[in-house]
Parts: C-alpha cells; structure tokens; sequence
C-alpha cells in the first residue's frame, strides 16, 4: 500500500480502513507487523497503528 500526501489542514480526522500486513524482508531475517491502512478526506493514505476492533487477519494466508 502506497501511501499519499495528504492536502489539508495536518490537524484533522484520518479514517480507518482496515488493519493490514506489513512484510519486511532484509538478507536472511524477516519482520512482520500489524498495521492500519487510514484515509483521509482529500484521498490521502498512510499506515498507521493497527486497531484492534478491526477485522481479524487471523484467517489470511
């Protein structure tokens, strides 16, 4: 997921969207994390900390 710049004002609301997967592979280690995927009003998109009310990615292969 791509993340944008977001137009407006730095103080407003970012929507949550839905948690996702962020996968870093570097030589012979990997690291996963929990992430949230948010937007913005003007369409911007950023990741952000995960919510755990969010759908469970437990079920995802």
């Amino acid at each position: 997921m791509k993340q944008k710049p977001c137009t407006l004002n730095p103080k407003h609301k970012w929507e949550f969207v839905k948690n996702v997967n962020q996968t870093v592979i570097n030589g012979r280690s990997a690291r996963l994390s929990l992430r949230g995927f948010y937007r913005c009003a003007c369409g911007a998109t950023k990741l952000g900390p995960y919510d755990p009310n969010g759908p469970d990615l437990r079920t995802l292969s």
